[in-house]
C-alpha cells in the first residue's frame, strides 16, 4: 500500500482513518509496503535466519521475513538491498555463509557480491513489482476516471487513489532495478574487493617472481 504520514502506507490509512489524498499534492511522500522471507525450500535457510536474527532483524526462531517500504521516487532502502542481497546467495557465493565470515557477511551484503548475484536480487525486486501491478483488477485510466469523478462514491474514490499511488511507487522501483541492471557488468564485487584489500590486485614485481628450478634464498624473508 501507499502512505504519506506517520509511518503508514496508503492503505493502511485508509483502513485505520479513512484519510487519503486525493488532490495528488502528496503523492511524493507516496509507499509501498513490500515483504519478502527466506523460503523454507533454501538449502541456506537456517544460516541466513541466522545472520538476520544476529543483526538483530528477526527474533529467535521467528520466521525469516522482513517488510520494506519502497519510495515513490529515489532508489529501495539500502537495507532492503542489502537483505535481498543476502536473500538470493546460492551456488558459487555460499562460502561466504560459512560461520567464519558470520560477523561480517551483513557488511559483505552492503556492496555487490558478485554480477550472479546482484542480476538475481534485481530479478526478485522486479519480480515483486510486476506481480503487483498485475494483480490489479482495474487499469490506471480507470482509477484517474474515478478519483477525478466528484459524483462517484468516496470509497471508490479513496481506494482508486491509493491504487494510483501504489503504482507510481512500484513503477518508481522497477526504473530504479532497470537502470541499475545496466550497471551490472561495471561494478565492482567481493572478489575484487578482496584482492584490492590483500593488495593482489597489481602487477607482480620481478622480486616477487620465484623460479621452482632454483633454490630457495636465505636472503628472502617470506621465501623461508
Amino acid at each position: 500500500g501507499v502512505g504519506y504520514d506517520y509511518g503508514l502506507t496508503g492503505s493502511a490509512l485508509l483502513c485505520r482513518h479513512g484519510v487519503v489524498d486525493l488532490s495528488g499534492k502528496d503523492a511524493a511522500r507516496a509507499t509501498y509496503e513490500a515483504v519478502f522471507s527466506v523460503s523454507p525450500l533454501d538449502r541456506f535457510h537456517d544460516d541466513k535466519a541466522d545472520i538476520l536474527e544476529q543483526e538483530g532483524l528477526i527474533g529467535a526462531g521467528a520466521d525469516a521475513e522482513l517488510s520494506f517500504l519502497l519510495p515513490a521516487s529515489g532508489p529501495p532502502p539500502d537495507d532492503l538491498i542489502t537483505f535481498l542481497r543476502l536473500l538470493c546467495i546460492k551456488g558459487s557465493d555460499a562460502f561466504l555463509l560459512e560461520s567464519i565470515f558470520r560477523s561480517e557477511v551483513w557488511g559483505f551484503m552492503q556492496q555487490p557480491v558478485s554480477a550472479a548475484n546482484e542480476g538475481t536480487m534485481l530479478d526478485t525486486l522486479e519480480g515483486l513489482c510486476e506481480g503487483a501491478l498485475e494483480a490489479y483488477t482495474t487499469a490506471a485510466a480507470q482509477d484517474l476516471a474515478v478519483v477525478a469523478d466528484a459524483a462517484a462514491p468516496r470509497r471508490a474514490r479513496l481506494a482508486a487513489a491509493v491504487k494510483l499511488s501504489e503504482r507510481q511507487v512500484l513503477r518508481n522501483t522497477l526504473d530504479w532495478v532497470g537502470d541499475h541492471r545496466t550497471r551490472v557488468d561495471s561494478l565492482e564485487y567481493y572478489q575484487e574487493r578482496r584482492l584490492k584489500g590483500l593488495k593482489l590486485d597489481r602487477p607482480v614485481e620481478e622480486s616477487e617472481i620465484v623460479d621452482p628450478d632454483q633454490p630457495i634464498r636465505g636472503d628472502v624473508p617470506w621465501l623461508t
